[in-house]
């Protein structure tokens, strides 16, 4: 992990391969990161990116939808019950935007 953020820092994003990279900013990376340290058993590392990872302006509703999980199920790691029923409710209102087998599962 340290090493992806390592890397992410120096890169230049006018190098980027592609459009398709474009979207790949600093929330999405502590989305990725808050993935991570919840698999890893880390909830409060994972509350913390999880927090960062929410877009700002709303642009990658379902990326955020995933992070809000993330972030609901960090919560409940930390035994934050409350928080993560919030957290998981505002995962839920933004999944209704989406169109995605995932999402509706």
């Amino acid at each position: 992990m340290a090493g992806a953020v390592h890397e992410f820092e120096r890169r230049k994003p006018e190098d980027d391969p592609a459009d398709w990279f474009a979207y790949f900013d600093d929330a999405e990376l502590a989305a990725e990161l808050g993935h991570c340290d919840r698999d890893l058993g880390r909830a409060v590392d994972a509350s913390v990116y999880a927090s960062q990872g929410i877009s700002a302006n709303g642009e990658y509703v379902r990326s955020d939808f995933f992070v809000t999980m993330v972030l609901a199920d960090a919560y409940l790691g930390q035994g934050e019950v409350e928080q993560a029923c919030v957290a998981a409710l505002t995962a839920l209102r933004i999944g209704e935007q989406l169109k995605s087998a995932r999402c509706s599962a």
